[in-house]
């Protein structure tokens, strides 16, 4: 027979106190998915409407005729050189930005509310009850914000038949991936 899979570790402790009975630690066996999935580290691009006017103005000032002149006929050749001056352009106008996503990061969690989260921390540190129950309803409502604007995104998936995206939605919102 097939020794049972144990999921708990138990650990005595001595008593509380003058309590007259031993506590137990109960430990969980299995890793949590934060520890079985390392952070993943991504870069991304800042767009805003200063890096928009910089590319406009990179695109005006290029002299298009060249590229067409040096390849001729050939329209492959054209097409996979204008597509590497357009993202060598993108490149040299658009900042990056490195970003690291742990895989227990709920997708509704925007750079606003990590600032408000910080900003949480920093007002507890302070001491001011004020300024933390200020921040505390303003955290509060940015987040239900983000929940709701992540419903309407599902709801849109949903309704333009795309299962496949609903379904990671779900298993990333469930902690399954």
């Amino acid at each position: 027979m097939p020794t049972p899979r144990r999921h708990i570790h138990s650990l005595p402790l001595p008593p509380l106190g003058r309590a007259d009975h031993n506590l137990v630690h109960l430990l969980p066996v299995y890793k949590t998915l934060v520890h079985r999935q390392p952070a993943v580290t991504r870069t991304v691009k800042k767009w805003s409407e200063e890096a928009e006017e910089a590319l406009k103005d990179c695109f005006n000032t290029t002299l298009w005729d060249v590229f067409s002149d040096a390849h001729g006929e050939d329209i492959d050749s054209l097409t996979h050189c204008l597509t590497d001056y357009i993202n060598f352009c993108v490149e040299n106008t658009v900042p990056t930005r490195t970003v690291r996503s742990f895989s227990n990061s709920k997708p509704w969690i925007t750079p606003d509310i990590k600032a408000l989260l910080k900003e949480k921390r920093r007002a507890f540190v302070s001491g001011n009850k004020e300024e933390l129950k200020s921040v505390q309803r303003e955290l509060r409502r940015m987040i239900r914000k983000g929940k709701d604007c992540y419903r309407r995104k599902m709801e849109h998936q949903l309704q333009q038949n795309n299962i496949c995206g609903v379904w990671k939605g779900l298993k990333s919102h469930l902690g399954l991936q």
